[in-house]
C-alpha cells in the first residue's frame, strides 16, 4: 500500500519516487512481478508518456539487473530507449543500458533479441558507448562465474554467435575508441 502510494498515479510530483523504484526494478519484480506490472512498468512504456520513460529508464540505468522474466515484460521498450533522439536525451545511463544489452544476449540467448531492432540500437550508440559495451564482453570473457570456465568456450559458445548476429558490419560507424576492447578480446582467448 504505501509502495502504490508513492509511486503515485503518474502524477509528476512522485516521479522521483518511481526513479527509484525503477533503480531497483529487478529486485521489485522479483518479490512481487504483478504489483510491478500494474504500478510501474507502464511507466517505462515510451509511447505512453516520453518524459516519464525517459526519467524511468535513466533510474533503471543506476544498477540495470536483468533475469529472464522481467526481460521479456520490458525488452520492446529496453531497445526503444536506442532510437534515435532517446539515446542521447539518456546520457550516460546509455552506456550501462548498452552493457544491459549486452548481457542480455549473451545471458538469454540469441533468440531473445531481434535481429534488426538490436543491430540498430548499436549503430545508433556513440563510440564510447559501444567501447564500453565490448569492454564488458571483454569482462564476460575474463570472469565468468565459475573459474574453472574456459575464455575459450565462453567466446565459441556465447561472445562470437552473439557478435556474429547483432554488431554492426557498417563501415562509416567503426573507431578507434572500440579497437582496444577488441584487442582485449582477442588476447582472452586463444
Amino acid at each position: 500500500e504505501r509502495c502504490v502510494h508513492l509511486l503515485g498515479n503518474a502524477e509528476a510530483r512522485h516521479r522521483p519516487a518511481r526513479v527509484v523504484f525503477a533503480s531497483r526494478l529487478s529486485y521489485l519484480f522479483a518479490i512481487d512481478p504483478d504489483l510491478t506490472r500494474l504500478h510501474l512498468l507502464p511507466h517505462f512504456r515510451w509511447e505512453r508518456d516520453e518524459t516519464e520513460a525517459l526519467a524511468v529508464w535513466q533510474g533503471f540505468g543506476w544498477q540495470p539487473h536483468l533475469d529472464p522474466l522481467l526481460w521479456n515484460e520490458i525488452k520492446t521498450d529496453f531497445l526503444s530507449c536506442f532510437q534515435e533522439g532517446r539515446i542521447n536525451q539518456l546520457g550516460k545511463t546509455a552506456s550501462s543500458l548498452a552493457q544491459a544489452l549486452a548481457a542480455a544476449g549473451l545471458h538469454f540467448g540469441l533468440d531473445d533479441l531481434p535481429r534488426q531492432a538490436t543491430q540498430g540500437a548499436i549503430s545508433r550508440m556513440d563510440p564510447e558507448t559501444r567501447a564500453g559495451m565490448l569492454h564488458w564482453i571483454v569482462g564476460a570473457l575474463t570472469r565468468g562465474n565459475d573459474r574453472a570456465t574456459d575464455p575459450d568456450t565462453v567466446w565459441a559458445e556465447r561472445v562470437k554467435p552473439w557478435i556474429q548476429k547483432f554488431w554492426p558490419r557498417d563501415p562509416q560507424i567503426r573507431s578507434s575508441t572500440e579497437a582496444r576492447p577488441w584487442v582485449e578480446m582477442a588476447l582472452a582467448t586463444n
